[in-house]
């Protein structure tokens, strides 16, 4: 399984990441200004795998401004990082209420199910990626893995071939992985 990772706003450096934020006065353009600085940090901080320390900085963006669909998804992967994963498709399922055409969130919610055995349910979000984004490789590799396990061989197949042909080189180990299933499946079909 792989997911996306944090997403930057580009407006952070990386050496303010101990830094502490001071309150801006109070007005709209300073609330989201602080909330995005909070995500920010929070990517930060998720990047040098301080994963509590990033959700309490995505709790402040969030506090800031509750439409803030990147932060309650990253909150989503650092809590999938910490195998929280009720608390997860929470916050996944909040971002996708803000931004229901958001592919990675969609993504991220279906890793967080197919981790919790709730395969179909994993499948139907893999699905929803793929309408998004019909290019989205990690969608096809996690939704062929998913019917792979649930036996629908011939399925799992079709989705698994699309993943190698969508797939870009940094997913070789990925690649392998899927042409070794596949190469499993022609043999039990015959």
């Amino acid at each position: 399984m792989f997911c996306h990772g944090a997403i930057r706003f580009p407006v952070w450096k990386e050496k303010e990441a101990t830094e502490t934020l001071k309150p801006s006065d109070k007005t709209a353009k300073n609330i989201i200004e602080d909330a995005i600085a909070w995500y920010n940090k929070g990517v930060t901080f998720y990047e040098l795998g301080k994963l509590n320390e990033a959700i309490a900085c995505y709790d402040k963006a969030i506090k800031n401004d509750p439409k803030l669909a990147f932060a309650w998804n990253n909150k989503g992967i650092a809590l999938l990082d910490l195998d929280k994963l009720e608390e997860a498709i929470a916050c996944f399922d909040k971002a996708i209420e803000i931004d229901p055409r958001c592919a990675s969130t969609w993504f991220n919610k279906g890793i967080a199910l197919y981790n919790l055995g709730r395969l179909n349910e994993a499948i139907d979000c893999f699905n929803k990626v793929i309408e998004i984004d019909p290019r989205h490789a990690g969608a096809w590799f996690n939704k062929g893995r998913a019917l792979y396990d649930l036996g629908k061989l011939e399925e799992a197949w079709v989705y698994l071939r699309t993943f190698v042909k969508y797939a870009p080189p940094q997913y070789q180990q990925f690649i392998d992985h899927a042409k070794a299933i596949i190469n499993e499946i022609e043999k039990a079909l015959g």
